[in-house]
């Protein structure tokens, strides 16, 4: 879906990353006020980021469709070993964009299969 844009609020500036390098822009998800997808350059959800969660958007595959995501990783039941918490992430999807544009909240994407592999 080259007409899809992940766009980082930090401040005053918008910055607009193409998802399918998103990797590279995750750091700065750390420090923004807001996230959003663009689908044709129209803006279609953005989410406002609050808390101490780590913020993530990346796509996933599922039933053969690309799907880009926004959410944020939990840390449970992680060991705190050597002053390092080791282990005990949980993805949590807020956000699903399918091919269109279309949106869907919550844990699965609408008509899609819940359970996919990330890119």
């Amino acid at each position: 879906m080259p007409d899809t844009q992940l766009i980082i609020n930090v401040g005053g500036s918008a910055l607009k990353a193409n998802m399918e390098q998103v990797r590279e822009w995750c750091a700065l998800l750390d420090c923004a006020d807001s996230i959003a997808l663009s689908w044709r350059g129209a803006e279609r959800v953005r989410v406002n980021l609050s808390g101490l969660r780590r913020w993530v958007a990346f796509k996933r595959i599922c039933g053969g469709s690309p799907f880009y995501c926004i959410g944020y990783q939990e840390t449970v039941g992680a060991i705190h070993r050597h002053g390092a918490i080791i282990g005990g992430s949980n993805r949590k999807v807020l956000v699903w964009m399918a091919p269109g544009g279309r949106i869907s909240l919550g844990d699965g994407p609408e008509g899609g299969e819940q359970n996919g592999s990330d890119s």
